[in-house]
Formats: structure tokens, C-alpha cells, sequence
């Protein structure tokens, strides 16, 4: 087996994917991704798997969701957290 297939089999590629490698490891997959096409290539094909599995699950918000956020937009104190005194915040 090569080194190229030795690197995509290892599970690095998924688990940079889903945000579980450390600093070092993630310089690593973008450092060899970025000379390396095949393996920028896996990469990217795990990323749109997860993303359609993502999808495949999503559910759609209940509707009144929409009108609460909009009601609590229009109804924002823009003066929170200032003092009226100063014009500071606290």
C-alpha cells in the first residue's frame, strides 16, 4: 500500500472533517492537502459526504420560530448595557 493510501485510510482525513484533530494535526492535513491533489481530492469528498449526510437529517424549524426572532428584532433595546449617565457601558 502507498503512503498516499496508507495517509487516506488512516481516519486523519474524517476526523479533520469533523473538527477532531489538534493544531499540529490540522497544519498537517492542510500542509499535505495542499501539495499533495489526490489526497485534496479525499478531503474534499468526505467533506460533501458529511454535508449531505448533514442534510439528509435536517429538519426545518417550526414556523412560529420565524415570528418570535423577527418580534424580538424589532423590539431590541439598542441601549442595553450603556449607562445613561455616562453614555458608558457597564
Amino acid at each position: 500500500m502507498s503512503k498516499i493510501n496508507e495517509f487516506i485510510n488512516s481516519g486523519t482525513l474524517e476526523a479533520y472533517c469533523l473538527g477532531m484533530v489538534c493544531d499540529g494535526e490540522r497544519r498537517y492535513v492542510e500542509n499535505i492537502c495542499s501539495k499533495n491533489n489526490i489526497i485534496q481530492a479525499e478531503l474534499e469528498g468526505i467533506q460533501r459526504s458529511l454535508e449531505y449526510y448533514a442534510a439528509s437529517f435536517q429538519l426545518a424549524p417550526p414556523a412560529y420560530i420565524k415570528d418570535r426572532i423577527l418580534f424580538a428584532i424589532d423590539n431590541l433595546d439598542l441601549n442595553i448595557g450603556l449607562s445613561k449617565k455616562k453614555g458608558r457601558r457597564r
